[in-house]
């Protein structure tokens, strides 16, 4: 999180809801800006709304459902990541094509972190055997 990275995040959100307020439509980036922005700060939830905003205005592109992702990743918050990966893979043809993207990646990350903890353990502790 960058200090400073709150009131960003927050100016950024307030110009969102300013266009939405005045009709205006946001574009994909700056959509993807203010959830970057969100995610930078450590708002995870609202930088996942404003996903399934983006969503409801344009079909998400690949650097979109990263930011999101990345969002999820950072809170640790797995769920979120499936769970936007699985609204995504049933949004219709751009969006299953991006889960199938993205979720093998997502998998790997996950098994990954889920090694770390074993690993580090066996490195503090040794293996356990012969005890």
């Amino acid at each position: 999180r960058r200090a400073g990275g709150r009131p960003a995040a927050r100016a950024a959100l307030r110009l969102l809801r300013r266009m939405r307020a005045a009709h205006v439509r946001p574009s994909l980036i700056g959509y993807t800006t203010v959830m970057n922005a969100l995610s930078a700060a450590g708002y995870v939830r609202p930088a996942l709304l404003v996903f399934r905003a983006l969503c409801a205005d344009h079909d998400p592109d690949e650097r979109a459902v990263h930011t999101a992702l990345r969002a999820c990743d950072g809170a640790g918050r797995r769920a979120d990541g499936l769970a936007l990966l699985a609204e995504l893979a049933e949004s219709g043809a751009a969006g299953e094509k991006l889960a199938r993207r993205f979720r093998p990646l997502w998998d790997a990350k996950a098994a990954a972190a889920h090694k770390a903890p074993a690993a580090a353990a066996a490195v503090a502790g040794g293996s356990g055997r012969g005890r």
